[in-house]
């Protein structure tokens, strides 16, 4: 049976530092959409408490002529409850995403090796689309640079691409593949011989 959103979320934090299974494009697709859920609640809730926090103060804090009357208004601004409510929100909005770095970069993992990619390879991908992130968000004008950005920009198209394969489709390719046939069934992930797989996905999407 096809994982269901419910169980792809329960599998998600199940699997909170398993980098050694198996997860299937449903399962994976399944965590983006709560993901995805997740963060238009949190902007929901951002506006309102956004509306609620007045400007008098920082027009204030702004127009201070002295650090006093500045440190004063500062501290009305951070006193108000409006503002409180804000950092609270701030902050389950951080907590929130460092609690899902780890086990959504064990799902990203996972999710390249049921596609049949083979261990070296999946860090591969993983750690030079990172670059890539990483790189796009500097600024230079060098032609070097903007070569190297783009060919890590590959590998993070390739990593989404990835995530689109279903199970085993690189599985025998030469030298990128593990080589070995990942089978989902209704309860398990039946184990190749090459790796250890730890998850209880279901079938593939």
């Amino acid at each position: 049976c096809m994982v269901s959103m419910g169980k792809a979320f329960k599998l998600f934090w199940k699997n909170y530092v398993n980098f050694t299974g198996a997860s299937t494009r449903a399962e994976y697709w399944w965590v983006q959409l709560w993901g995805i859920i997740a963060a238009v609640v949190w902007v929901v809730g951002l506006i309102p408490i956004m509306a609620l926090v007045g400007d008098t103060e920082v027009a204030t804090m702004a127009n201070a002529d002295t650090a006093a009357k500045m440190v004063a208004a500062m501290y009305k601004l951070v006193m108000q409850p409006s503002s409180l409510l804000l950092m609270f929100w701030m902050v389950i909005g951080l907590v929130g995403v460092v609690l899902v770095l780890i086990p959504g970069l064990a799902l990203e993992i996972r999710r390249y090796r049921d596609a049949g990619l083979a261990t070296w390879a999946i860090w591969t991908v993983w750690g030079l689309s990172l670059i890539g992130g990483w790189l796009s968000d500097s600024s230079s004008n060098s032609l070097l640079w903007h070569l190297l950005v783009g060919f890590t920009g590959l590998f993070a198209f390739i990593s989404f691409m990835l995530t689109l394969m279903p199970t085993n489709f690189l599985a025998k390719v030469p030298g990128i593949g593990h080589g070995q046939m990942i089978q989902h069934t209704d309860n398990q992930v039946k184990q190749p011989k090459s790796f250890t797989i730890m998850n209880n996905s279901d079938d593939e999407l």
